[in-house]
């Protein structure tokens, strides 16, 4: 399904209209005051950039907008001048390298120095880290938060695109029953050395819904459950999912749980992973550049056979969307990111 099907309506039925009101109250505040810049922070994934779009339509007249398209770039792009800027993708405004906010400075010091609204937005993990190590934070006081979506929600945004020709809902697939039960085998640094060790992890997805009384209502519940979690709650994510988990017009958890994965890396190469999450795009050169001590160039092969990460034919490392959940997960055990 081609990513202009997610329009603002879809995402509103999905139950993020509360975000939209707030980001259009907030520009309307800024506009009185000429004072106020706007944070949008989400995951990857998560939209954020309809909600811009919504200022832009909104507001069309007094608005502008610009991406920052580059990380690796000491240079801004040129600012319109229009009581509203739009700015896309500020997560690639650092780098985690020597003098890697001298763009974000500057960046902050064009702000400063006009009486204009600028609506900027963000990776969730690269904000993190740079109100963390900066004083970022206090520039954007009320940043406006992009939630994950819920299994109810994700219901709503997927039944939104098939009317009533949904498909048929299965609870076990050609090979197995529908598993309570999880193990997975997860990598531990002993001394240096990696270590698998087995992981059981309950199936919340299948068992939670089980109160319900109608076997079929049961087996959808667990469907939306189960693209919910392994989605990480991003809309992007949650269609992609939904699209490649049917088949011949049925669709089983199982079929879903073929992409939960989990990870067996390295730290090296669980960096360069945290490099392409935070940036979302990010050259092959940039990673190599920043990577100078270690082997990108291994680590970049290692995730992609691993189904991580796509490289685009001029280099761009991009992080596969349906490996948002896993990603996050082992980055967050790695403590690289928060």
């Amino acid at each position: 399904m081609p990513d202009t099907a997610l329009t603002l309506d879809r995402l509103r039925t999905a139950g993020l209209d509360e975000q939209f009101t707030a980001l259009r109250g907030a520009v309307t505040n800024g506009l009185d005051s000429n004072e106020s810049n706007i944070a949008v922070v989400a995951e990857p994934f998560a939209c954020r950039d309809r909600l811009l779009d919504h200022i832009e339509r909104e507001f069309p007249s007094r608005t502008g907008r610009v991406s920052i398209s580059d990380a690796a770039s000491d240079t801004l792009p040129p600012f319109p001048d229009t009581d509203i800027v739009l700015v896309d993708d500020c997560q690639l405004l650092y780098q985690r390298d020597i003098g890697g906010f001298d763009t974000l400075d500057v960046f902050i010091e064009e702000m400063a120095s006009r009486e204009t609204v600028f609506v900027t937005a963000w990776n969730r993990y690269a904000w993190s880290y740079l109100t963390a190590v900066t004083a970022l934070g206090s520039l954007f006081p009320d940043p406006i938060s992009i939630p994950r979506l819920k299994a109810s929600q994700v219901s709503e945004l997927l039944q939104s695109y098939h009317d009533n020709e949904q498909p048929d809902f299965r609870e076990v697939d050609d090979t197995q029953r529908v598993k309570t039960l999880d193990i997975d085998v997860e990598s531990t640094t002993v001394a240096g050395v990696s270590v698998p060790t087995p992981a059981v992890r309950v199936n919340r997805e299948y068992i939670l819904p089980q109160s319900r009384t109608d076997e079929e209502t049961d087996i959808e519940a667990v469907v939306y459950q189960t693209i919910a979690t392994l989605s990480a709650g991003a809309p992007r994510v949650a269609v992609d999912l939904w699209e490649r988990s049917i088949r011949d017009g049925t669709i089983a958890p199982a079929y879903v749980k073929e992409v939960d994965e989990s990870l067996d890396i390295n730290r090296d190469t669980a960096f360069v992973l945290e490099l392409v999450l935070t940036n979302e795009a990010i050259a092959s050169e940039t990673i190599a550049a920043i990577c100078r001590d270690s082997t990108p160039e291994q680590a970049i092969q290692t995730l992609r056979t691993n189904n991580l990460v796509t490289v685009d034919g001029d280099g761009t490392v991009r992080l596969e969307p349906t490996r948002l959940r896993s990603t996050i997960t082992h980055l967050q055990r790695r403590q690289l990111v928060w």
